[in-house]
């Protein structure tokens, strides 16, 4: 039994060395118009690492033989040498996407790292995964920007304030402020296309008639916009 702990936990603590499979970028956009986009991988270590690759429909659960979102990727499984890099094609097919807003899908990428003779036979080995957004975009949603985060309205309600998104586009907004008070919110949050979201707010002043927040644009890059509080 105390081999058995110390292999799991030797394996929990080598784990981000494992991690040598890195994903350019924080999100995918795919443009509906476009017939195919490429995601570039990159190894960082310093052997080879074999990897297996999939997109879900938001259940990280569903194992990759089981998934329905309407892509094809390739090379699903593949080996990337030290140093070098791998791209991903992603191909949307045929499907009944609603075209007013975006869809989103998860990309998963699974890097398993080698075996290592000279480590005991107990340790396990355990495979990192990196799991990312992908957006689905139909042809004249715009991109994520000033514009966009436009739409959002908050109404201020007893001890809470509720967002409301009305663009056609997620909004990812990790910071939100009112006031001297600079983040109401206790985690990231998304607001799905045409959502509204409610946030508990105690002792927010009367006075303010303004939320200032932070959300990251297509590129994941922090940005910054006020929008009105009724």
């Amino acid at each position: 039994m105390k081999k058995a702990l110390l292999a799991l936990l030797c394996a929990i603590t080598a784990w981000p060395a494992c991690a040598t499979i890195v994903i350019y970028g924080t999100r995918i956009i795919y443009p509906a118009q476009r017939q195919e986009i490429t995601v570039q991988l990159a190894n960082r270590g310093d052997k080879p690492s074999l990897i297996q690759a999939w997109i879900d429909e938001g259940d990280p659960n569903v194992p990759p033989e089981e998934v329905k979102a309407p892509f094809l990727l390739t090379p699903p499984i593949a080996t990337v040498t030290a140093g070098n890099g791998q791209q991903l094609r992603i191909r949307a097919l045929p499907n009944a996407l609603p075209q007013d807003r975006e869809s989103l899908f998860y990309l998963n990428v699974i890097d398993i790292p080698p075996d290592n003779p000279a480590r005991s036979g107990n340790l396990l080995k355990l495979a990192m995964q990196n799991r990312i957004k992908l957006f689905y975009r139909p042809q004249g949603i715009a991109e994520l920007g000033e514009k966009t985060v436009g739409q959002l309205s908050a109404r201020r309600d007893e001890q809470r304030v509720t967002l409301n998104n009305r663009s056609p586009n997620h909004i990812t907004i990790t910071a939100l402020g009112a006031g001297e008070r600079e983040q109401l919110l206790k985690a990231t949050l998304m607001l799905a296309p045409f959502s509204q979201r409610h946030i508990a707010v105690a002792g927010l002043p009367g006075g303010v008639s303004t939320l200032t927040l932070s959300y990251l644009n297509d590129y994941g890059v922090k940005r910054q916009q006020a929008i009105p509080l009724n």
